[in-house]
């Protein structure tokens, strides 16, 4: 297993870039908005959920491919485009720069991972997979089952 080194962000107001307009970045930027970051997005074409939210006002949006040294000036940077080669270009930018980079079905190419998260009793549980998100989600569903359970016999 690599080594990791589990820690929490606190994201509120600070910049997050995602880079891509599809599904993928809508999840990445519902997780950054929830934790009140300062969301940019750059991809050429963005969802209807991104059309609303950049609408609302809730999220900014460069309407162009990602470009070398987009990355500057962000706090973490999330890679989510269809295009392995512009993630991989979007990591390598992020790692010269020193930001911290989730490269979504790329662990390898992260410089961070973003574990799964279950809620209990008002704090976060958060489960890294070692870069695999299907083995944090499974592992992560199992303690939630068997937080649930422990609680309804407690």
């Amino acid at each position: 297993m690599t080594a990791i080194f589990p820690v929490s962000l606190l994201l509120a107001g600070l910049d997050v870039l995602v880079v891509g307009g599809g599904r993928g970045a809508e999840r990445r930027v519902r997780a950054v908005l929830a934790a009140h970051a300062n969301v940019t997005v750059i991809a050429p074409d963005v969802s209807h959920w991104l059309t609303t939210r950049i609408e609302a006002n809730e999220i900014q949006w460069i309407a162009r491919n990602y470009e070398p040294g987009d990355v500057a000036g962000f706090w973490l940077v999330q890679a989510a485009t269809d295009s392995p080669q512009v993630n991989r270009a979007v990591a390598k930018s992020a790692r010269e720069a020193h930001v911290f980079c989730f490269t979504g079905g790329d662990p390898a190419n992260s410089t961070a991972w973003r574990p799964a998260i279950t809620h209990f009793k008002g704090h976060a549980i958060a489960v890294s997979g070692g870069g695999s998100a299907r083995e944090a989600i499974a592992t992560r569903d199992e303690l939630a089952g068997l937080i649930q359970n422990h609680e309804e016999h407690a």
